[in-house]
């Protein structure tokens, strides 16, 4: 009997791989070469995020290939996301999310609608990104623990992981990724722009998100907790995730003189972030208002 094509290849494959194994008597299975009374010590070796990652990241260039984003304002009532970066007061969120705002709210208890309002906002000219600054006296009686951002120094690296954290939806979702390229996003519609970003694929999303709206200006985390980057659009359809670079956040805070005196990880006591518990993070991340649910109200 002829087999069909391809089954040859799969028969010896699996012929020449139980040929490499011998049965014992009682039934104990063992490679070839090894007697019954040795036990090879398998080695096991942990990694570190850097060496879980592929090649560095190169700077940005004007032949980075370009997606158009739309930044039109939806008009009347939005939610967003916002994160601080310094024990001063000083947070940052996506600028489409609080730009022709008549008021923005930062919300102390997002199920009961709890919050407070927003006076001093700082929108970037060229660039998704916005600087918000609020009053430890007269706005919060504790102040939420600020995010570390990565040094400028570090550098992104291929297939390094990300994770999203936000409001999607106005409702707590997160977003775990894997970093593919430079990008340039040219924002059409309102006012338009180029700024440099990076792209990312979507791997894995909690709870099991239909869309992004909301996650906007959330903070996306390296493995140690650190921010390097600013979610600023999506498309879960395609898989993919747009964020700022940290180039620009870097940047946009020099301006503004501000003091980046954060923790990773919003002293959330975890040494590294979890592929599988990433969600926990998130949720003791908004717990604590280092991930904060901001309102538009246009």
């Amino acid at each position: 009997m002829r087999l069909p094509t391809g089954w040859g290849f799969l028969l010896a494959a699996l012929v020449w791989g139980a040929g490499g194994f011998l049965f014992d008597r009682d039934g104990t299975v063992r490679p070839r070469g090894i007697t019954k009374t040795e036990h090879p010590q398998a080695r096991t070796k942990t990694l570190t995020p850097s060496q879980e990652q592929g090649e560095t990241l190169a700077t940005i260039s004007v032949n980075d290939p370009e997606i158009r984003v739309s930044s039109r304002s939806a008009g009347g009532t939005s939610v967003g996301t916002a994160f601080p970066v310094s024990n001063d007061g000083v947070w940052l969120t996506a600028r489409h999310v609080v730009d022709h705002c008549r008021r923005i709210a930062i919300y102390t208890d997002p199920n009961r609608q709890k919050g407070f309002w927003v006076q001093d906002i700082t929108i970037h000219a060229k660039a998704d990104l916005a600087i918000i600054r609020t009053s430890s006296v007269r706005d919060l009686k504790n102040r939420p623990p600020a995010l570390a951002v990565m040094p400028l120094k570090e550098k992104l690296r291929v297939g390094q992981i990300g994770f999203h954290f936000g409001y999607p939806m106005g409702k707590p979702g997160d977003v775990r990724s894997s970093l593919i390229r430079r990008t340039k996003m040219r924002k059409v519609g309102g006012r338009s722009f180029i700024e440099p970003g990076i792209a990312w694929a979507v791997t894995h999303k909690q709870p099991s998100l239909t869309k992004l709206g909301g996650m906007s200006g959330g903070p996306v985390l390296d493995r140690q907790g650190r921010v390097i980057g600013v979610t600023v659009a999506g498309n879960l359809r395609r898989g993919r995730i747009l964020t700022s670079a940290p180039k620009t956040i870097h940047q946009t805070l020099a301006k503004t003189n501000t003091n980046l005196d954060g923790t990773p990880s919003a002293g959330v006591s975890q040494k590294y972030l979890s592929k599988r518990a990433y969600r926990k993070h998130g949720d003791a991340l908004r717990q604590q208002l280092s991930v904060a649910k901001i309102l538009c109200s246009a």
